[in-house]
């Protein structure tokens, strides 16, 4: 079916997944410092940067001569250029707790979409494990501290956000054939660059002076390191090695892990409350995405 052993398919989501769950905390230092927008153009432009740096070192090959890219850039589009844009501003119109609720179906949308695209098969069982996936992570977002109220704008932002991760997880098993893992990852920073360079400097009216003194900071340059890097090259790249072995039903199903993670980073890291409701939301989460893969 895929180009790679299912280990080593298992191997790299389950590693990008757990980067990600880190990513939250990163994400938490490195806002103090800027607005969302310049943060993110510079997080990518880093991002691009080191791909780029891959490819003169030699470490990265690109061989995308002759080749239809329109798929490359639907990808990019999908992931991580709308859905970080939806994803932020659906955050910032609703309550911490319903945007973790409503990102945790992401993997329920991906499986349903996998079939008509993909021709993956439909399996109610498959579908219910997901659904308990997702019952998992809502517990654990209804757990933490909820802030904010719900608009009509953020659940359409946050709308948006789950169809474009769940459209990412069906494209990149679609075309996992047709390019290699380092040409899709290299195609998504590249226009993730040029979108939020530019969203970045129409914030700051152009203006440097309020960009590069960021880069004096040793706490945002550390998280910069760790998203940039870290989150967005290695990670998307491990998500992107998966979808060579395992099917979009599955990569999908581990999208939720980054919840339990991120839970579990707050507790160890920043002494976060742990109460019975997380331990219950972690188990359902991990028992639906096992039992998913299992069957």
């Amino acid at each position: 079916m895929g180009t790679i052993s299912k280990k080593k398919a298992y191997a790299a989501i389950i590693t990008g997944n757990t980067i990600f769950g880190f990513s939250f905390m990163a994400s938490k230092i490195a806002m103090r410092y800027c607005q969302p927008e310049v943060f993110l153009g510079i997080r990518f432009f880093v991002s691009f940067a080191v791909m780029n740096l891959l490819v003169l070192l030699g470490i990265g090959k690109l061989n995308l001569k002759g080749k239809n890219i329109l798929p490359l850039l639907a990808i990019g589009a999908c992931q991580p250029v709308v859905y970080f844009w939806a994803e932020s501003y659906g955050i910032k119109a609703t309550s911490s707790s319903f945007a973790g609720m409503m990102i945790g179906i992401i993997p329920v949308v991906a499986y349903l979409l996998s079939v008509p695209i993909n021709k993956e098969p439909f399996v109610m069982k498959k579908l219910l494990f997901a659904i308990i996936s997702v019952c998992g992570v809502a517990l654990l977002s209804f757990s933490e501290k909820a802030e904010g109220g719900v608009t009509a704008f953020g659940v359409i932002c946050l709308c948006v956000a789950v169809l474009c991760g769940a459209m990412f997880n069906v494209l990149t098993r679609r075309y996992a054939e047709a390019f290699t893992p380092f040409e899709r990852t290299y195609m998504m920073f590249g226009l993730a660059a040029v979108t939020y360079v530019t969203f970045g400097l129409v914030k700051v009216e152009g203006k440097m002076s309020e960009i590069l003194p960021l880069f004096t900071k040793p706490i945002f340059l550390a998280a910069l390191c760790y998203l940039a890097i870290l989150s967005s090259v290695i990670a998307f790249f491990c998500l992107n090695v998966a979808a060579g072995g395992l099917t979009s039903q599955q990569t999908a199903s581990f999208a939720n892990l980054t919840a339990v993670i991120s839970v579990i980073a707050g507790v160890v890291v920043l002494h976060e409350n742990f109460t019975v409701w997380h331990a219950v939301g972690i188990v359902l989460t991990l028992f639906g995405i096992f039992m998913l893969n299992r069957s």
